[in-house]
């Protein structure tokens, strides 16, 4: 039987970096012989080192910042508008519900407002439409999804983030759309 050969792991705590020696990985012999055997070791051992040389990762911190919603009449309401995490901002999901009922309606008009109120979020908090990094579109018919397209794209512009649209049997208040975002905070 071949020997085995004992190369060590790199274990990596995003608090205190690379632990080098923590882990052992046992590769068969026969697995590097060979031309691609070798590169892959290569690669294996340049991933190690580069991993042992970082040193400790940059601090980051599981603290969660959380920033209350208003409800309506000024009350607070049962979720937050947004939590931060590191430089992660989490925008809950915004209706565009008039408040006024000579608003206008209909998909186009809802989709705007509640584009319009993450913005708002997104700004309060050190954020901005250009920082998004993903967007979640809950519908309450998916044949609007075009018309609430039209609009979406005029926010975004060139780069649009990534993004899933989903039908949904309904939507608090009897709202047609309701859009939540992640988006990226550059301190």
């Amino acid at each position: 039987m071949e020997p085995n050969l004992y190369v060590p792991g790199f274990a990596v705590d995003p608090k205190k970096g690379a632990s080098g020696w923590s882990n052992v990985i046992v590769i068969q012999k026969n697995c590097l012989t060979g031309r691609q055997g070798k590169s892959m070791y290569k690669i294996f051992l340049t991933i190690g080192v580069l991993l042992l040389i970082q040193g400790p990762a940059e601090a980051q911190t599981d603290e969660l910042e959380y920033f209350p919603a208003g409800g309506p009449g000024g009350r607070v309401a049962p979720f937050s508008d947004a939590v931060r995490v590191g430089n992660l901002l989490f925008v809950s999901g915004k209706l565009g519900i008039a408040r006024e009922s000579s608003a206008p309606s209909g998909i186009a008009a809802e989709t705007r407002r509640a584009l319009e109120s993450i913005k708002t979020s997104l700004e309060r908090y050190g954020s901005s439409m250009n920082q998004v990094a993903k967007c979640t579109v809950f519908l309450a018919d998916m044949a609007e999804w075009g018309q609430m397209n039209e609009v979406y794209v005029t926010f975004f512009g060139d780069t649009p983030p990534a993004r899933s649209a989903v039908g949904v049997s309904g939507l608090a208040r009897g709202g047609r759309v309701e859009i939540e975002c992640i988006g990226v905070i550059t301190d």
